[in-house]
C-alpha cells in the first residue's frame, strides 16, 4: 500500500488570511452632513453705480445712482443732497421714476415702490413705501395712463389705487402702461397687450406716449427689440408704425427730454428733433 505525502497547509492558510486582512484595511471617510448655517453675503465696500433713470423738474435735477437718489441743481449741475432708505445692499437699485399729483415717485428694482413728498423739492421726503408682498409683483417700471398710476414688472402689473388686482400675470415680464383708443396697452417681450383682456393688439418692445407738442395726436414712441439690433420711432394711436429707424445692438432706454427723442443703446446715443423723417 502506498502512502501519498500530505502538504502542510498551515503556511497558505496563514498567506491567505494575511491578504484577508491586509485588503480590509479600515479608510476614513467623511460623514455626509447637512450645513444648516445661514448664509450671509455682506457687502464691505462699494463705489457708485448704475445711473438708470433721471428725471427734471423746474430747477431740480434727479438721477438714480443705484439705490441711491441723488439731487443736482439742473442748472449748474452741482450735487445739492442724496437720499438711501437703506444700507447698501439691502435695497434694489432704483429703475424708474415718475412726477404723479405734485410727489415723485420711485421704484426701486425688484424691491419696492417709495412714494417722496417733493414740499421742498430739493429735500425729497419719504411718506410710504409698498414692498413686492403689497404690490403682488416685482417692480421695474411705473407709468402714467388713464389718470392713474401703473407698476410693472416680473409677473403683470398692478394700478397703485387698486393693488389687489394683477394683471397680465401670465405674460410674465410686463413693460410700460399707455393709452390708446382701444384701451389701456402694455408690452411683454415683443408683443403689445391690452390690459383689460390679453388681446395681442401689435409689436413692440417698449412703448411710451408722445407728446402732443410732436403733432401726433395720441401717438406713441416705439421700441422693437431683436438679437441683432432693434427699430424705433413713432407710431399712430392705432398702434401702427408711421416713422422708424432700424440700429444694430441692444437698445437700452427711450426717453423723451423737450423736442427731442434720444434712444441710449451699448454703443451709442442718438437723438432726433420732432417727428421728421430720419
Amino acid at each position: 500500500m502506498l502512502i501519498k505525502p500530505v502538504r502542510c497547509l498551515v503556511p497558505s492558510l496563514l498567506f491567505g488570511c494575511m491578504i484577508v486582512l491586509l485588503g480590509c484595511e479600515p479608510t476614513y471617510a467623511p460623514r455626509k452632513t447637512l450645513d444648516l448655517r445661514p448664509r450671509v453675503l455682506q457687502i464691505s465696500d462699494h463705489h457708485g453705480g448704475t445711473r438708470h433713470c433721471t428725471l427734471v423738474h423746474d430747477d431740480v435735477w434727479y438721477q438714480s445712482l443705484g439705490p441711491e437718489l441723488v439731487i443736482h441743481d439742473s442748472d449748474r449741475g452741482l450735487r445739492i443732497t442724496s437720499v438711501e432708505i437703506g444700507d447698501f445692499g439691502t435695497v434694489g437699485p432704483i429703475s424708474d421714476m415718475v412726477l404723479f399729483k405734485g410727489d415723485l415717485w420711485v421704484v426701486y428694482a425688484f424691491d419696492r415702490v417709495v412714494r417722496f413728498s417733493l414740499s421742498n423739492p430739493r429735500r425729497p421726503d419719504e411718506i410710504r413705501s409698498w414692498d413686492v408682498g403689497d404690490l403682488g409683483l416685482y417692480p421695474l417700471e411705473i407709468s402714467q395712463a388713464d389718470g392713474r398710476l401703473w407698476v410693472s414688472g416680473r409677473d403683470g402689473v398692478t394700478a397703485m389705487d387698486d393693488l389687489g388686482d394683477v394683471k397680465l400675470a401670465s405674460l410674465g415680464r410686463v413693460g410700460r402702461v399707455v393709452n390708446s383708443p382701444s384701451g389701456l396697452l402694455a408690452t411683454s417681450g415683443r408683443r403689445v397687450h391690452q390690459v383689460d383682456d390679453g388681446a395681442y393688439v401689435g409689436s413692440a418692445s417698449d412703448l411710451q406716449p408722445l407728446p402732443e407738442r410732436f403733432g401726433v395726436p395720441g401717438g406713441l414712441v416705439f421700441m422693437l427689440q431683436s438679437s441683432k439690433g432693434a427699430t424705433f420711432g413713432v407710431m399712430g394711436p392705432d398702434v401702427r408704425e408711421i416713422d422708424s429707424k432700424p440700429i444694430l445692438g441692444t437698445v437700452r432706454s427711450v426717453r423723451i427730454l423737450d423736442d427731442r427723442l434720444f434712444v441710449l443703446g451699448d454703443r451709442m446715443l442718438l437723438s432726433r428733433v420732432g417727428t421728421r423723417a430720419w
